[in-house]
């Protein structure tokens, strides 16, 4: 069975800082729950990270979002996800509204400056996984000055922990297919290419209706 304390957390590590989040009033992700039905899709995007003695000279605070936080989660946000701002500005604010325990936000901080985060929530299925629900990162994201440092590395290695904690036996991403960076990095963790998509459209309306 899975661990109990993970129903309110959140999570991650970095290179030979290893930092590990605050046990209390922290969102967790739910426990796994036998015979979930399998159904979704999902999105998101990524970026790749560098070598062990750059991470040595760069101290990095991995740590839960805090609603202060908001702006820089917005900014970097729709740095991952451009063209959306107004949807950002509105998802970021009902989840502190709401109090939402997914998806898990955590961040990294370089002095007083937030350089990248991570969202990962639960998805019912994720292609390639054996077991159902399954951690899903939603987001992984480190600004262009700050990669190459391990601070990816350090978002990716504390949800990873986490989710362990909390008995889950896979966790799941994906990747645009011409996102060569992202493919990389996925790979350079130790992430497998489980499928890759092609999608379709196809519009229903008569051709002197179409724009």
């Amino acid at each position: 069975m899975p661990s109990a304390r993970f129903a309110n957390l959140r999570f991650l590590t970095i290179g030979r800082v290893v930092i590990p989040l605050p046990a209390r009033n922290i969102p967790r992700l739910p426990e796994i729950l036998p015979d979930q039905n399998k159904d979704t899709k999902i999105a998101k995007g990524t970026k790749h990270e560098g070598h062990e003695a750059r991470r040595r000279r760069w101290p990095v605070k991995i740590r839960q979002i805090v609603e202060g936080d908001r702006a820089d989660w917005v900014r970097m946000r729709d740095a991952l996800w451009p063209g959306s701002l107004s949807d950002h500005e509105e998802e970021t604010r009902h989840y502190f509204d709401a109090r939402q325990d997914v998806p898990i936000v955590l961040v990294a901080e370089v002095g007083d400056r937030l350089v990248g985060f991570l969202e990962l929530d639960v998805r019912k299925y994720a292609p390639g996984c054996r077991s159902s629900p399954v951690p899903f990162i939603e987001g992984w994201y480190v600004e262009p000055a700050s990669q190459r440092r391990g601070i990816g590395r350090a978002l990716i290695e504390a949800a990873e922990r986490e989710a362990r904690a909390a008995g889950y036996s896979e966790i799941a991403s994906d990747a645009e297919t011409d996102n060569a960076t992202s493919i990389a990095a996925h790979l350079a963790l130790g992430y497998e290419a489980v499928e890759r998509v092609v999608c379709f459209r196809r519009s229903l309306r008569a051709p002197t209706e179409r724009g």
